[in-house]
């Protein structure tokens, strides 16, 4: 039992005062997190930079030796192919020597009816020591004396100017030599040993069918070294030297016109010889449509004297070998499709550190999104701890007042209806306050779930009367004076009467709180530019600067308040911004430490054939 004076309970317990400030060192360690973790971002993205270029330089490295190695063997089968053709339409040793040019005509013509390669070849010439130039006739398997057509006039005065002057590939017996302008193939038979002028028997022509080359011995063959999957991964371009602009074959329609424009730009067919005695008796037959350079009478592999690597495909020594006339040389220009080697791989390069920056960016967002939604529940946290202390002594301080009221009127120490009467409305007083404090925290839960919301149109008058009247005893008790400021005729507006008016009612109650020794509170509403704003004003101990940002938050109270030790629970202006934010409205502040402070609540007008709130939760008729 407690007793005080006249016999009024009271309760001795100590003061709450809220959570402590966040210590400074405490409030150091996101900073100092975030500021390591942005160093060791920036630190990857300089080794993420410096390592794209060493593994640039490495794959351009890779590129050119590739493109290099795939040019070898476009050159190489292109040769081989070619050199088959020439092989196999050469003339016996023994043919030579007897000029019997019926025989040749008759292999040659067997060879063209049933060789795979027999598509690239125009027409077949011999042209004979006394000028005579004799034309294949596939036909009738002889050939036949012909008037030189005009594009073979000068391939062969070229050609007879190379065997005259012993100039290479003329000077050798083995060597088959092309003309690019023609195209056509030449090879220098050669009857007796002596000066090459005297030893000449005839010259071979082998012309070229150009528009099978362009349209499809090339383009296959480019096909298969420089494209890929989604079509060419290299532009090839094959041109008569000094002459780009006329090319030859092109696998896109944009010409290489110089060889700094090309990654690699090179003569297709080698201008050098290579060099051997003049070949033995041979074999029909041998890979690639070769002949086969070894003695009739020998088997197995060749004697190793006789062996020799390099060039287009090896073979051996006395191999006829395929080069360029060093006049009119055909060279291959090739270019990555992306304008060069150089280009492909620095944009593959930025490709690259863009999606590792973008990586390192999502991971610099992601850290300081994890940083600061762990201090917002570091501070929820704080703020719940607080929540729990507040609402603990508030709830045990009008528990204390009603439990030892009790006591007392068990007791029969009050005396006198009076006494009584006082004891009834402490205790009733106390209750409310208790019932005020549940409710507001069941309001705070029931708002963390969707519920049913049921709008209706409301007047403002009506409103600020029934929030007057749920706080009529406070402020009756409390001895405050209210001032009303209503415009006429003021639109109405669309939202649910029991929010609203709890809205209103929350906003008076804090006013009074914290009005401090004025004990004034100003009600004004008024009409402005579709919207309806209700003022509620109090002279007050006002709000600090600081404060302010987060007067909304649930279960934040200021903390000059808590060394004030008002009671709250600090949900009543949460609950109070959410009432109004269902009503697609709001509730702003606005406040001078010292001086009072002006909350302001702000609803949409509601207008004839005007939609209703789009924020309105759960509208139902």
């Amino acid at each position: 039992m407690k007793r005080f004076g006249n016999n009024w309970p009271t309760l001795n317990s100590n003061a709450y005062t809220g959570g402590e400030p966040m210590s400074p060192h405490r409030s150091l360690r996101p900073i100092l997190l975030v500021s390591a973790l942005g160093c060791l971002l920036l630190l990857l993205a300089f080794l993420q930079y410096r390592w794209s270029g060493q593994v640039s330089e490495a794959e351009r490295l890779r590129m050119r030796t590739s493109l290099q190695l795939a040019v070898d063997q476009f050159r190489r089968e292109f040769s081989r192919d070619l050199l088959a053709i020439g092989t196999g339409l050469q003339a016996e040793p023994e043919v030579i020597e007897s000029a019997d040019w019926n025989a040749l005509a008759a292999s040659q013509s067997e060879w063209l009816s049933a060789a795979a390669s027999a598509h690239l070849v125009s027409a077949v010439y011999l042209l004979k020591a006394d000028g005579q130039l004799l034309v294949l006739d596939t036909a009738q398997s002889k050939y036949l004396a012909i008037k030189p057509p005009a594009e073979l006039e000068q391939v062969v005065t070229r050609a007879v100017a190379g065997f005259e002057e012993h100039r290479p590939p003329f000077a050798r017996n083995s060597a088959w030599a092309m003309d690019g302008v023609g195209p056509v193939l030449l090879h220098v038979m050669n009857a007796s040993p002596g000066p090459p002028s005297e030893r000449r028997a005839a010259f071979q022509m082998i012309a070229l069918n150009q528009d099978t080359l362009a349209k499809k011995f090339l383009p296959d063959l480019a096909a298969r070294h420089f494209g890929g999957p989604e079509g060419f991964l290299y532009q090839a371009q094959i041109y008569i030297a000094d002459h780009p602009q006329a090319a030859i074959y092109n696998s896109s329609g944009a010409l290489i016109l110089k060889a700094t424009d090309a990654d690699l730009d090179t003569e297709l067919i080698d201008g050098r010889p290579r060099g051997g005695p003049d070949r033995g008796p041979r074999d029909r037959g041998g890979r690639f449509g070769f002949r086969d350079w070894r003695p009739r009478n020998e088997r197995g592999g060749p004697p190793p004297d006789m062996q020799r690597g390099g060039g287009f495909g090896g073979g051996f020594v006395g191999m006829p070998l395929l080069v360029s006339d060093g006049i009119s040389p055909w060279k291959l220009a090739v270019r990555h499709k992306s304008g060069s080697v150089s280009t492909a791989v620095e944009t593959l390069r930025w490709r690259n550190l863009s999606v590792s920056f973008a990586i390192l960016l999502i991971l610099g967002v992601s850290m300081v999104t994890i940083v600061r939604s762990t201090q917002r529940a570091q501070r929820l946290a704080e703020l719940q701890m607080e929540f729990v202390a507040g609402v603990s002594h508030e709830l045990r301080t009008p528990l204390a007042v009603i439990s030892s009221a009790a006591e007392n009127l068990t007791d029969g120490i009050v005396e006198g209806a009076g006494q009584v009467k006082q004891y009834g409305s402490l205790i009733r007083n106390e209750s409310r306050r208790l019932a005020g404090m549940m409710e507001q925290i069941l309001q705070f839960a029931a708002g963390q779930k969707r519920r049913a919301y049921r709008p209706e149109l409301l007047r403002v008058e009506e409103l600020v009367e029934g929030a007057l009247a749920l706080s009529q005893t406070a402020l009756t008790e409390g001895g405050f004076t209210v001032e009303q400021q209503i415009e006429p005729n003021l639109p109405v507006v669309r939202g649910e009467s029991g929010a609203l008016s709890q809205c209103l009612q929350n906003l008076v109650s804090n006013a009074s709180k914290y009005s401090g020794g004025s004990r004034w509170i100003g009600i004004y509403a008024t009409a402005e530019a579709g919207w309806v704003c209700i003022t509620v004003e109090d002279r007050g101990i006002g709000i600090d600067k600081s404060d302010l940002p987060h007067l909304f938050d649930a279960f934040y109270r200021a903390k000059t308040v808590r060394s004030a030790q008002i009671h709250g629970t600090g949900l009543g202006l949460n609950l109070a911004r959410g009432f109004a934010r269902d009503a697609a409205g709001d509730v702003t502040v606005e406040s001078t430490p010292g001086h009072g402070s002006r909350f302001t609540l702000r609803l949409p007008a509601d207008q004839a054939g005007a939609p209703e709130p789009a924020r309105l939760r759960n509208q139902t008729a």
